[in-house]
């Protein structure tokens, strides 16, 4: 159903798995995934840009929805957000999946949570984030997580400018250009 602009809704029923970039740009407004559902791949709501609803039924054993948010409870992974997820505060995500934010139009303001500890590719493709906050416990962000992210110039990040230097990251793929630490501001 990738590229389906028209495919506004469907029925999961019964379905086991789904694929890569299975619904990517499609016209979903919602999704419920069924408790039957026992993986997705990352990617699948890729630039689904009028997405503002996702939910997981009670008895799925992989995965839960909080706050409009998917999460993989096996990996602690955020799957995807959609236009008004707001990230769980609750240690239940330690990695911004690939594409997770990915053309959620109307997402402007992203605190990830303390204890994630990765971004991933894609992560903010893509996407109108104006300000970004990053915890502390992050260790790695891909080098495309913030790609075609072109409001997004500079990230409030909680740690020190020696905290943020340790950081596995290249930023050459995006806008950024400021890192406002705790301790100074770094210029990229």
């Amino acid at each position: 159903f990738s590229g389906c602009s028209n495919l506004e809704n469907i029925d999961l029923k019964s379905v086991q798995f789904i694929g890569d970039a299975a619904f990517a740009g499609s016209g979903l407004t919602s999704v419920v995934i069924p408790s039957s559902v026992k993986y997705i791949e990352y990617n699948c709501w890729f630039n689904c840009k009028v997405l503002s609803s996702i939910t997981v039924q009670e008895g799925n054993l992989r995965y839960k929805s909080v706050n409009n948010c998917l999460i993989d409870t096996q990996t602690d992974i955020l799957v995807a957000t959609c236009n008004g997820s707001v990230l769980p505060n609750d240690g239940s995500i330690v990695s911004i999946g690939a594409g997770a934010f990915a053309s959620c139009p109307e997402i402007t303001s992203v605190v990830i949570p303390d204890g994630v500890e990765l971004i991933g590719i894609n992560a903010f493709w893509n996407s109108q984030i104006t300000h970004l906050v990053i915890p502390d416990s992050v260790v790695f962000i891909h080098s495309w997580a913030f790609s075609f992210c072109e409001t997004l110039t500079s990230i409030n990040y909680l740690g020190t400018m020696e905290q943020w230097n340790k950081i596995v990251k290249d930023l050459s793929n995006s806008s950024v250009a400021t890192i406002i630490c705790s301790d100074g501001t770094i210029s990229l």
